[in-house]
Formats: structure tokens, sequence, C-alpha cells
């Protein structure tokens, strides 16, 4: 729970065994990943848990803030896949890229997808990318998948102003169920 920042030179990993080049599972986020110019973000599968229940209070909670932001020039190596939580009202947006480049490295393959909207009856899918005078490039592949609904708006694979330059994009907003 709480904020993790990354700081200008360091790496973030997370559900990645090293040793035996694996992802596995077990830690999820409950709060944000921040990751400030000139850190890395390698072989991670960050998943968040942001509007679950947290010491029996029984008030529910509920986000939209990115699941990881992205603050100057940030690079993505290895896999790196971001599934932002469901919500009540909206789900989870995924990334968020501000006022800087996230460069994916040769090879790199970064996947957000945003948290799905399926709470309530009436709701609206997360976004998968938002971008803020933000830009991502490089020779990766980017996939960013919207949030799923019941009824109401499907989440947006991108959103937001900067532009998309990477060798290989996959890009698929949502739509309703009903």
């Amino acid at each position: 729970q709480g904020i993790i920042d990354v700081q200008s030179g360091g790496p973030f990993s997370m559900n990645y065994d090293s040793f035996n080049q694996t992802f596995v599972t077990g830690a999820s986020v409950c709060g944000q990943v921040r990751m400030a110019g000139g850190s890395i973000l390698e072989n991670a599968a960050i998943y968040s848990h942001a509007n679950y229940l947290a010491n029996g209070d029984l008030t529910d909670r509920s986000t939209s803030n990115p699941v990881v932001t992205t603050t100057g020039n940030v690079t993505a190596k290895g896999n790196v896949f971001i599934q932002g939580d469901s919500g009540t009202e909206i789900g989870q947006t995924a990334l968020q890229v501000k006022d800087g480049t996230l460069t994916l490295e040769d090879g790199a393959t970064l996947a957000a997808f945003g948290g799905d909207g399926n709470t309530l009856i009436y709701s609206q899918g997360g976004t998968a990318i938002k971008l803020d005078h933000g830009k991502i490039t490089g020779s990766g592949k980017l996939i960013a998948i919207g949030g799923d609904v019941l009824f109401g708006d499907g989440g947006n694979a991108v959103e937001g102003n900067g532009t998309l330059s990477t060798t290989e994009t996959f890009l698929q907003g949502s739509t309703a169920y009903g």
C-alpha cells in the first residue's frame, strides 16, 4: 500500500524471478508506482488491487488514478505488463506518461490493460494508457487494451495528448456487452 517512488538510475521489477527468468504471482500494488526521469521499468507484472478494502474498513475505495506513472524520460526493458483494478464507477487507468518519453528498448514489450467497470451495471471501463504531453517511442512492441464494461462506456486504449511511435502497436478500446 502507498506510493513506490523509483528515482533516476533506479530499476523496478515486480513478480519476476530473474534467476529462473520466469514471471511469478503474488505481489500487487494497492497504491501507485511512480517512475522518475532516468529510471528503468524492467520485466514486471504489475497488477493493482487499489480498490480492495483494507484493514477492515467497510467503505469501498474507488480510484481511477493510474497504477504506474512516468515523468521525464523513462526506459522499459524486457516484458512489462500493467493491469488496472476494477472500479465501482470507473476502472483504473493502467499507465500515465506525463511530460516526457517512455522508450521501449529493442525487443521490449509493454502491455497496459485498463481496469474493468463491471462492478456496477452502469460504469465506465478504465483507460489503458493516458498521455499528458507524453510520448511512447522505441523499437519495442506496445499493447494497450481498454477496460470492459457490462453497460456504459468501455475504456479507451489511449487518451490524452502526446504521440506513439513504436515498431509494433496494438490498440483496442472496449465496448459494452449489452
